[in-house]
């Protein structure tokens, strides 16, 4: 059985997404000493952990 490792760095990040482009600071999540950020950059999008606040559970279950 292989153990892997999970962890978190704060890390910056410019939103692209148009008309507002905005700093943004999240927490990257590192399995295995890679950034699970910059395996899905190409869809602008930050890890997320948890099911978030109720408005954006209600919009991801109509999507």
């Amino acid at each position: 059985m292989r153990i892997h490792h999970l962890s978190t760095e704060f890390r910056p990040r410019l939103s692209t997404d148009q008309p507002f482009k905005t700093n943004v600071r999240f927490a990257d999540f590192f399995i295995d000493g890679k950034s699970l950020y910059q395996r899905f950059e190409k869809y602008d999008l930050v890890p997320s952990l948890g099911w978030g606040p109720i408005e954006y559970q209600k919009e991801v279950s109509q999507a």
